[in-house]
């Protein structure tokens, strides 16, 4: 699986269809463009604390279209680790577009993944863009782009030298109380 995926990755941290590109085009919806962003900068390597920033281009060719974003991260072994849309129950914001009419035009959708949810490894973002009422996929790409998470070793001193297990290696607020002392 590791050695499939990665013969379909993108290389550089973005990725760029032509409006020509079949598989990204239709008479609805075009897919343009999908990057990784840590910082300011495309990349397709991220620090494990730093925030990753993932944007859509595409583009709306039809009047009143309502054009849902949706991508699905995955590790090394083709696992979803989560999926995640442009749509209110999945959405932390305000849904700008759902259920709202589209005018034609190009658009960029923005996710961002927070730092320190991620363990380091190497993941993969596959895109769709669907349109709503009724619901129907219009562009579904398997493997977008891929990125890495870096360990930055943080998490290793003290306590802990090895390799953390699991897909996420979220920080959580731990407290230890005394309770009772024979001293």
């Amino acid at each position: 699986v590791t050695e499939y995926l990665s013969s379909t990755e993108a290389v550089g941290g973005e990725r760029i269809w032509s409006e020509e590109d079949r598989e990204a085009n239709n008479a609805l919806v075009g897919l343009r463009a999908v990057r990784v962003l840590s910082g300011n900068q495309v990349t397709s390597d991220v620090r494990i604390d730093q925030d990753v920033r993932v944007e859509v281009d595409f583009a709306n060719h039809k009047p009143g279209n309502r054009v849902i974003v949706n991508l699905r991260l995955h590790d090394s072994m083709g696992n979803i680790v989560l999926e995640s849309a442009d749509v209110p129950g999945a959405n932390s914001l305000p849904a700008s577009w759902f259920e709202r009419p589209m005018p034609v035009g190009d658009y960029t959708a923005i996710c961002t993944l927070p730092g320190n949810l991620l363990n380091e490894g190497r993941y993969y973002i596959s895109l769709m863009l669907a349109t709503y009422h009724p619901p129907k996929a219009e562009v579904d790409i398997p493997q977008a782009i891929a990125f890495s998470v870096l360990d930055t070793g943080e998490l290793r001193t003290p306590g802990f030298s090895g390799r953390w297990p699991g897909i996420v290696r979220i920080r959580l607020p731990w407290q230890t109380e005394l309770l009772y002392s024979l001293n």
